[in-house]
């Protein structure tokens, strides 16, 4: 019989394992985004979140939890935050904090810069795991995050901001579909 402390052991090690599975996932859901935002226009540039950016839990930066900023021609143009988990309690979350918090403003912004929209952008966990590709779920939750901040704010610049930014979104869906429709289907 093992002794409790074997048995407690053993448990620390499978979440450790567990949380460095999930880690690893977070990662590539990340860069699956980053390489997404990066290809789809020259007018679209993204970096990853500062650690203050992305400080995770702390209560300290809760408000401002983002995993990327989003750069249209140059100014800084969205802040998603991006999730593979599974767990319906962490995306519930995700969609808290965006409901909770629609619009930030980063550091690297003056206070005359109109506040920028968030955005949550979930990916399939099986999708990150066996490399499927995952473009579309990140334009599809991108508009949609989008819209849904535009149904938050009455403050006209913000309006005319994440207005012009759904524009270039659809437009590039429009493009994407495009493509998709050009491209030739492969049948047994």
């Amino acid at each position: 019989m093992r002794r409790f402390s074997e048995i407690e052991a053993s448990w620390n090690r499978d979440i450790d394992i567990t949380d460095k599975v999930a880690a690893e996932l977070g990662q590539k859901g990340e860069e699956a985004v980053i390489n997404f935002f990066r290809s789809i226009s020259p007018r679209i540039e993204i970096r990853k979140s500062s650690s203050k950016e992305d400080a995770g839990r702390d209560a300290t930066f809760s408000p401002k939890t983002i995993d990327s900023v989003v750069y249209i021609d140059g100014e800084p143009g969205l802040a998603p935050q991006i999730s593979v988990s599974k767990n319906p309690k962490v995306r519930k979350e995700k969609f808290e904090q965006l409901k909770n918090r629609p619009f930030l403003r980063l550091d690297e912004m003056r206070n005359t810069d109109t506040a920028i929209p968030a955005g949550v952008i979930l990916l399939e966990q099986e999708d990150i795991e066996k490399g499927r590709p995952v473009d579309k779920q990140i334009l599809q939750d991108t508009l949609n995050s989008l819209r849904f901040d535009l149904t938050q704010t009455k403050n006209p610049k913000e309006i005319d901001k994440v207005k012009k930014t759904i524009a270039l979104f659809e437009n590039i869906q429009s493009n994407f579909d495009q493509k998709k429709r050009a491209s030739p289907s492969i049948t047994n």
